[in-house]
C-alpha cells in the first residue's frame, strides 16, 4: 500500500508495528474458517487438481487455484446444502450421535448440489466423497436392472423361505433373509419392495456376478468397488465399499433414464483478467441402460417408498429410493431421487463399522434415520422445485422374451463338512483396502417356483403430480421386517 502511495510513511510505521488483534470464532458445526460446506470445498480442491487447464502437475493446479486469484464458479445450491445442515441437526445432531454424510446430484447433468460430511468441522476426510462403506440392500436395484437385461420378467415368484443354500457361480452359497425370516414365494417386485434377501440370491445365482458387476459399473460405481466380481454383491458385500457420492450418481443415472453422467462440482475458472481458463463440457455422458430398463426399475423402487421399507422417506411428491442397513447395523442408508435430484444419505462412524444398536433407543436401519433425514432434506432442498412425475415403464415395454429357466436347486442344508460362510473385514476409515470374500461358501443350489406366467404392467400415471406435502416425517420407533435390516450382510444376508 505505501508502495503505491496509498499510506504515509508514518502511517506505514504505525502499521508495521501495531499488534493484531485475532478474534475467536465460535465453533460452528457444518462450517468451518473456510465458511459454508468446507467438505465440498475440499472437493473442489482435489478436482481442480486434475484439471490440465491449471498446469502440468497435480501440485502445480493446487497451488494456482490457491494462489492465482481465480474466480471459480462451483455447483453448490447453498440453499439445499443449509437444509441438508439443518435436517441432519434435527435427527441426528446430539453429541455421541453417529455422523450423517449427505450427497446431492443433478441427473442428467451431474452437477454435484450437496456435498455434506457430517457435523464435525474437525474432521480431516470427507465421509460424503471419500467414506466408502457396505451398502447392504441399497445395492438390489444393480441385481435388479441385471435381472432384467437377462430377460427375467420382475414378476418372476423365487422361492423366498430362509435359510436356503444356492449354487452361484459354481460355488455353494448360504443365504438367509432378516433374522432367518421366511416369506414363502414371493416375486422380484414384492422382494425389492420387502427387501427379501433370498429372492436377490436366487437372481444373482442365475444371472452371474459379473452381470450384476458391469450393471453397477455402468451406472456409476467404482471398477474396484465391484473387482472381483462376487456373489455376496446381491446382498451388499463388495471389495471396498462405495460412497454416498457414487450412489448419488448411480441413482442420478436411473433418474435420467439410464443416462449415467460423471458428477462434477467446477462449472467454470476464469482469471483475474475475466478470461475463461476452464469450463465444464456436458460430454461425459453414456447410455448405461435402455430408457425402458431404467423406468421398469424406477417403478419398483417407487413401490419401495409407498408401501416398503422407506416409507419415512416420503416426500409428498413422486419419488423413487432404496434402504439399505449392513450387518450388526454398522451402516445405514438410504437413496432415493425425483427427475430433478438424486441423493444418498449415509449414517454411520466414520472411524470404522461400530453397530448403532441403541441410538436415541433404537437400532439404526435405512428405513429409520437416514430415510427420515432425506425426506426433511428433500422437502425443503425441494420446495421451489417443479413437482414432476418419474418415468415408468413396464417389463412388457422391453420387448424381451421372459426368461423361464431357472437355477437347478433344490433347498437343502449344507454338507456337514461345509465350512461357515465368512464375512468381509470390518470397514475402516475410507477409502478401505480391505476385500471382502470373493470365495463364498456355497453346496447344491435351491430353485425358485416356477415362474409366474403372468405378468403386472406399470404404466405411468396419469393423475396430476401432487402438490400438497404431508407433515414431515417423525423416526420411527417400531420395528418390523419392513423398517429393521438383517443381522448380517455382506456374504450371507442383506438388509432393508
Amino acid at each position: 500500500m505505501a508502495s503505491h502511495g496509498w499510506l504515509s510513511a508514518d502511517e506505514l510505521d504505525q502499521s508495521l508495528t501495531s499488534t493484531l488483534n485475532v478474534v475467536a470464532k465460535e465453533a460452528n458445526p457444518g462450517r468451518d474458517a473456510t465458511g459454508r460446506a468446507p467438505h465440498f470445498v475440499a472437493f473442489v480442491g482435489r478436482e481442480a487438481a486434475t484439471l490440465e487447464e491449471l498446469g502440468g502437475t497435480p501440485d502445480e493446479r493446487r497451488q494456482r487455484v490457491l494462489t492465482g486469484g481465480y474466480d471459480i464458479q462451483t455447483t453448490l445450491d447453498v440453499r439445499a446444502y443449509d437444509a441438508a445442515v439443518a435436517a441432519v441437526r434435527q435427527t441426528l445432531g446430539e453429541a455421541g450421535d453417529p455422523t450423517t454424510a449427505i450427497a446431492s446430484v443433478q441427473p442428467g447433468d451431474g452437477a454435484i448440489k450437496v456435498l455434506f460430511g457430517g457435523l464435525d468441522p474437525g474432521l480431516q476426510f470427507d465421509p460424503a466423497s471419500q467414506g466408502r462403506r457396505q451398502p447392504g440392500s441399497s445395492f438390489k436395484p444393480f441385481v435388479y436392472l441385471a435381472a432384467l437385461r437377462a430377460g427375467i420378467d420382475p414378476s418372476t415368484v423365487y422361492d423366498g423361505s430362509s435359510p436356503q443354500t444356492l449354487e452361484c457361480d459354481q460355488t455353494p452359497w448360504r443365504v438367509r433373509n432378516y433374522e432367518g425370516e421366511g416369506f414363502g414365494s414371493a416375486s422380484v417386485d414384492d422382494a425389492m419392495t420387502s427387501s427379501i434377501n433370498v429372492v436377490y440370491a436366487h437372481l444373482m445365482a442365475q444371472v452371474g456376478p459379473r452381470a450384476v458387476a458391469e450393471v453397477a459399473h455402468a451406472a456409476g460405481i467404482a471398477r474396484d468397488a465391484v473387482t472381483p466380481p462376487q456373489c455376496a454383491m446381491a446382498l451388499g458385500g463388495l471389495r471396498e465399499g462405495v460412497s454416498p457420492l457414487e450412489q448419488a450418481a448411480a441413482f442420478a443415472t436411473f433418474a435420467a433414464k439410464g443416462v449415467y453422467t460423471e458428477p462434477y462440482a467446477i462449472a467454470k475458472i476464469s482469471d483475474r483478467d475475466g478470461k475463461v481458463l476452464y469450463e465444464h463440457g456436458s460430454a461425459r455422458r453414456s447410455e448405461a441402460f435402455k430408457d425402458e430398463e431404467a423406468g421398469v426399475l424406477t417403478a419398483a423402487l417407487e413401490r419401495v417408498v409407498q408401501s416398503g421399507t422407506g416409507t419415512a422417506a416420503a416426500i409428498g411428491r413422486p419419488l423413487a429410493g432404496k434402504t439399505g442397513t449392513t450387518e450388526n447395523y454398522g451402516n445405514a442408508w438410504f437413496i432415493g431421487y425425483v427427475p430433478q435430484m438424486a441423493t444418498a444419505v449415509w449414517v454411520g462412524y466414520p472411524d470404522g463399522d461400530r453397530p448403532m444398536t441403541d441410538v436415541h433407543g433404537r437400532s439404526v436401519s435405512g428405513g429409520s434415520f437416514p430415510a427420515v433425514t432425506f425426506s426433511l432434506y428433500m422437502r425443503a432442498a425441494l420446495a421451489r422445485v417443479p413437482v414432476q412425475d418419474l418415468y415408468r415403464a413396464s417389463f412388457d415395454d422391453l420387448n424381451v422374451r421372459p426368461s423361464t429357466s431357472a437355477p437347478t436347486a433344490t433347498v437343502a442344508p449344507p454338507p456337514a463338512a461345509a465350512p461357515p460362510p465368512t464375512q468381509p473385514p470390518p470397514s475402516t476409515n475410507p477409502p478401505s483396502t480391505s476385500p471382502a470374500t470373493s470365495a463364498v461358501p456355497r453346496p447344491t443350489a435351491p430353485a425358485p417356483t416356477a415362474p409366474s406366467t403372468t405378468r403386472r404392467a406399470v404404466t405411468p400415471t396419469t393423475s396430476p403430480p401432487v402438490t400438497s406435502v404431508p407433515p414431515a416425517p417423525t423416526v420411527p420407533v417400531a420395528t418390523s421386517p419392513s423398517t429393521t435390516p438383517a443381522a448380517t450382510i455382506p456374504t450371507t444376508s442383506g438388509a432393508g
